[in-house]
């Protein structure tokens, strides 16, 4: 089953990159994902598998804007220490415990109003709400989002930091 889910996972990365690379032609790269084929796919995608990955969502240029972004927010100090959770005890204040073998990155929730680095955030969450409000047309699940929460910002900021699956 794993070896099915890669191959289909692969096929559906082939084909958003003939899409993105055909409307790339016709000068519609940043936006190649919300053409009616493209999401046609997304959505079968979705379906099928319960997941997407969508490489070339961000623009080159929006994804390295926002990299650096979330490296200055970390270098003031606005990314924390991500933590675990230990699901058995009974308060969520006893619960939170943090293993840097297990996770090692160091995260912060912003939204446009909190976050101060610079624009990259803010166009990456139009351009997530825009999907999700087209793809809401063909997959009826997400129709049931009707908030967003403010969008988890992450760094691995290297001497090993990581995240291993964990139960």
């Amino acid at each position: 089953k794993k070896k099915d889910n890669e191959a289909v996972d692969k096929a559906f990365a082939a084909k958003c990159e003939n899409f993105r690379r055909y409307y790339a032609s016709v000068d519609r790269e940043e936006w190649w994902w919300i053409m009616d084929d493209a999401q046609e796919a997304i959505a079968a995608q979705l379906k099928s598998q319960g997941h997407c990955v969508i490489d070339n969502f961000l623009t080159k240029e929006q994804a390295i804007n926002l990299k650096k972004e979330v490296a200055a927010c970390h270098a003031a100090g606005g990314l924390e220490p991500g933590g675990l959770v230990n699901g058995k005890l009974p308060s969520a204040d006893e619960s939170k415990y943090a293993d840097r073998a297990t996770r090692g990155d160091v995260i912060g929730w912003y939204d446009n109003e909190d976050w101060a680095y610079g624009k990259g955030l803010d166009g990456y969450l139009l351009k997530l709400g825009t999907m999700v409000s087209e793809l809401s047309n063909t997959v009826p699940d997400l129709k049931k989002i009707t908030s967003r929460s403010k969008a988890m910002t992450a760094c691995y900021p290297g001497g090993g930091a990581r995240y291993i699956k964990h139960v």
